[in-house]
């Protein structure tokens, strides 16, 4: 199972900075009508940083996926240099779905799987579909794979 981002996630990253970025306009229209050349030049700026981190931003999660087989959960990112990083199914212990406000307007969750993995404990897969259960899916498969290698969990109540 190959997991990418949703185009939802990407608008529920730059929602935020791109209505910062208007406010500052209107802001530096109102109060430095005057100054016209030192205006424009912040303008400038502003504009060029919004424009630099929207591109990253674009760039950054759709060079991420998921996949999700049988016995591993990898993530791989990255344009030039690619990583990729991963989590043995057996070693998942718990699951969550968070939302930021932007994610709520967009429809878009994050889900985080926890393991026992000493170098990546946590893993978070963003920009899924609200409607999507992938919990679900990937606790089929954590089962699955816990019975094919006998490994249970022993509790203390």
């Amino acid at each position: 199972m190959i997991i990418k981002p949703n185009i939802r996630e990407f608008f529920a990253r730059v929602i935020i900075p791109i209505i910062a970025w208007l406010a500052g306009i209107i802001l530096l229209e109102t109060f430095l009508k005057t100054y016209t050349s030192v205006m424009l030049s912040i303008e400038g700026l502003l504009t060029l940083i919004i424009l630099v981190y929207v591109c990253g931003t674009y760039i950054s999660i759709y060079s991420t996926k998921w996949a999700i087989d049988k016995e591993v959960i990898s993530r791989t990112h990255g344009i030039l240099a690619k990583r990729k990083d991963y989590i043995e199914l057996y070693r998942v212990v718990d699951y969550a779905e968070t939302q930021t406000f932007t994610q709520l307007l967009f429809s878009v969750k994050t889900v985080i799987i926890m393991s026992t993995d000493k170098s990546d404990s946590e893993m978070a897969i963003w920009g899924i579909p609200k409607k999507n259960d992938v919990i679900a899916q990937i606790r089929n498969k954590v089962e699955q794979c816990k019975k094919e290698k006998r490994i249970y969990e022993i509790t203390n109540r």
